[in-house]
């Protein structure tokens, strides 16, 4: 069973195991571009692809060494099931949805899970908000801050798996607001362009908005006050082999046709290379929000 490890010391060890990343002297489970090359392991997220090699026990699982470039929801969950088999194993359903929901803001809302996949994520945001700083904070190295993020929760996460109950002061309030939102808003999906269109009185807390997105690339969001944007999921940019997915298009001449008719703002949009780029209507009170 490996142990592990900070990024920055993983050019000195080997053999190493690298989860939701990608390092080129590692053996990868990772759903990154190009890292995941054992075609038998291949999942949707980096979770998926971890239980799947602990469920067919392979070799490179005696490994010393395990790290991430980051913390997330779906790498930490690849990691904490590399050091806890038995019981990834045995909340595999769980576990799975947790890192759609973590990464892809995916979830089943008619799963029996669901509520309970809902409660630990929103603990492990309230608590990494409240212990070190909001998720991928903009001034944050988060190679360095990482680290201490996987030694507050890798020894803790699996009593609250177990029983998330206890722990309800640090999840019901995020999780009563993705109820609330989830009420508030209508959605179709055209699955000719795998568009997903949602519409809403104000915008949405980002659980609510994606959820039930699965058979989409893209989620065009509309709100009043002439609140618009057009956002590629993260599905787009990671490998994604249990599912289909267009290729992703560059939103320049979308954007200039939208400009030839729009007198009320700009629209402006993000470099498709992005994680989850987006095209959305700038005006001269207010930009998307």
């Amino acid at each position: 069973m490996p142990n592990y490890v900070p990024f920055l010391e993983l050019d000195a060890l080997s053999p190493k195991l690298v989860v939701d990343s990608y390092h080129p002297e590692a053996f990868n489970l990772s759903h990154w571009r190009g890292a995941n090359v054992h075609s038998h392991l291949q999942d949707d997220t980096s979770t998926g692809i971890v239980l799947n090699a602990i469920k067919q026990n392979i070799p490179e699982l005696s490994y010393p060494y395990v790290s991430n470039n980051h913390w997330d929801i779906d790498g930490f969950m690849g990691i904490w099931s590399l050091l806890n088999p038995q019981l990834a194993v045995e909340y595999e359903e769980v576990i799975r949805a947790m890192a759609l929901l973590g990464d892809f803001r995916e979830w089943n809302l008619k799963s029996k899970y669901a509520d309970r996949v809902q409660k630990l994520v929103c603990w492990l945001n309230t608590v990494e908000k409240k212990e070190f700083y909001k998720p991928f904070g903009a001034d944050q190295n988060e190679l360095i801050g990482s680290i201490e993020k996987f030694d507050y929760f890798l020894p803790v996460f699996g009593e609250v798996l177990q029983n998330p109950g206890r722990f309800r002061i640090d999840w019901e309030k995020e999780f009563r607001e993705v109820k609330i939102h989830l009420s508030l808003k209508k959605q179709e999906l055209i699955p000719d362009i795998r568009l997903c269109v949602v519409e809403a009185s104000s915008p949405l807390h980002y659980y609510a908005l994606f959820a039930e997105s699965g058979q989409a690339d893209m989620v065009l969001m509309m709100f009043p006050e002439n609140r618009y944007e057009l956002e590629y999921k993260y599905t787009t940019w990671v490998d994604t082999p249990l599912r289909k997915s267009f290729p992703r298009i560059s939103f320049k001449p979308l954007a200039a046709y939208l400009n030839t008719l729009e007198h009320n703002g700009r629209w402006v949009y993000h470099a498709i290379k992005d994680t989850g780029p987006s095209l959305h209507l700038h005006t001269n009170t207010q930009a998307f929000a």
